[in-house]
């Protein structure tokens, strides 16, 4: 059996690694344990479930440098960064948008997603002018996080692979400009 010091990281490469082989429903938390070579027990030492897997593994690989990266105003690099990782990890989260449910893996990034643009509209000072006045912070975080997510989403599961930064400049082309820019006339 593995040391218990070392079983969280195992747990977490084990899911990895059966998720792009089995449905999400098809995997037990016993596969789990033994693939990572410890007792079904042990995996509620460290985590609740299958879901909360999915928030830990963002949170430890993405979303703990994307944090870091934004304190020294690098927010582009970040998104750039999310783009890339996605790429990186196609075939787990290819398998991971198919979880539907309150528990969907797309609630969990769109979750996580409206936390990162809080804290860059906060950090830059959001400021809901005249303009935007009819809308909250949060229907704005949520606006923003869902077009990620969606975007991320459809390249992710699409059969033909377009390159992260390729996905990512036309995110960030659709992100800078307004429909109303893209279809005027001038």
């Amino acid at each position: 059996m593995a040391e218990q010091k070392n079983v969280r990281p195992l747990l977490i490469e084990s899911f990895k690694a059966l998720l792009p082989q089995y449905p999400f429903e098809k995997i037990t938390i016993q596969m789990i344990a033994e693939d990572a070579g410890v007792k079904r027990a042990t995996f509620y030492n460290h985590f609740l479930d299958k879901y909360e897997l999915f928030s830990v593994i963002l949170e430890e690989e993405l979303f703990q440098a994307i944090h870091t990266m934004m304190e020294s105003d690098m927010e582009r690099e970040a998104l750039k960064m999310i783009f890339s990782y996605f790429e990186k990890n196609r075939d787990f989260y290819k398998q991971a948008f198919q979880v539907r449910g309150q528990n969907s893996f797309e609630a969990v990034l769109e979750g996580k997603m409206q936390l990162f643009y809080r804290k860059v509209y906060e950090k830059h000072g959001l400021n809901l002018d005249d303009n935007l006045s009819a809308l909250t912070q949060t229907v704005v975080e949520r606006y923003h996080a869902s077009g990620l997510v969606y975007i991320l989403e459809k390249w992710i599961t699409e059969e033909a692979a377009t390159p992260a930064d390729e996905v990512f400049e036309a995110y960030v082309y659709l992100i800078s400009n307004s429909i109303l820019d893209l279809t005027s006339d001038d």
